[in-house]
């Protein structure tokens, strides 16, 4: 009777110390002191139920801890899933950024150039570039090498000078020196277009040298797209 009593005493005193840490323990702090009051009893009495409450204790922390981790490690893996992700669109962000620039690159050369006219004067019958408008168009031959899809259109002319037939001749050789100078120059033959005009366009100078000087010409014009009238390269 006396070792029921005193075990009965010793089960309340093991269970109070659960109770009281009920209020403020985590389900897993009380699955573990319950866990090890069970234990404790079952290896050594009531003796034991007493310090297996304690050791239960414990093994609720380590369960908690392991939740923790586990939430973390998830957590974790959510935040590297994201970043990669990120990561990706930033790629792709940086690429589109490029081909912007390379697209205002180009359009903006072509701006500068579309439609721009350059003159290359001759002296009277002749047909020879003059070694000043070589650079001139050294620097023509640079920016179509650095924009393949603009053509060149090419129009020759002459003074009021001489006779038709040969004023258009003249002015067809004229093209014909540009054209050459062009392609020797590393310009596809394909990209040029050309036509003869004559004296059909001179400005009538009446003896003029100044105005004259003007008519004797081959006129370069840069274009997207190729001239319907004009006539492709003859190479």
């Amino acid at each position: 009777m006396k070792k029921a009593i005193v075990l009965s005493t010793l089960l309340m005193t093991a269970t109070l110390p659960a109770a009281a840490m009920a209020k403020e323990a985590s389900t897993e702090n009380l699955i573990g002191v319950g866990s090890g009051v069970v234990i404790g009893a079952l290896l050594a009495g009531p003796f034991g139920a007493v310090i297996g409450a304690g050791l239960g204790h414990k093994i609720g922390d380590k369960v908690n801890e392991a939740d923790q981790l586990e939430t973390t490690e998830n957590l974790l893996s959510d935040a590297n899933r994201r970043l990669a992700e990120l990561q990706q669109q930033l790629a792709a962000s940086e690429n589109d950024i490029q081909s912007l620039k390379l697209a205002n690159a180009e359009y903006s050369a072509e701006q500068r150039f579309e439609g721009l006219q350059l003159e290359v004067l001759f002296q009277t019958a002749d047909i020879e570039i003059p070694s000043p408008t070589q650079q001139r168009l050294n620097e023509l031959v640079s920016f179509l090498k650095a924009n393949p899809s603009i053509s060149i259109q090419l129009d020759g002319y002459t003074d009021e000078r001489g006779s038709k037939a040969f004023n258009h001749s003249l002015s067809l050789q004229r093209t014909n020196s540009v054209e050459d100078y062009l392609i020797d120059n590393g310009i596809e033959p394909g990209r040029i277009y050309s036509k003869a005009h004559g004296k059909q366009l001179s400005q009538n100078a009446g003896g003029n040298p100044d105005i004259q000087a003007l008519d004797r010409r081959v006129s370069i014009r840069l274009n997207a797209d190729q001239q319907d009238d004009a006539i492709a390269s003859r190479h």
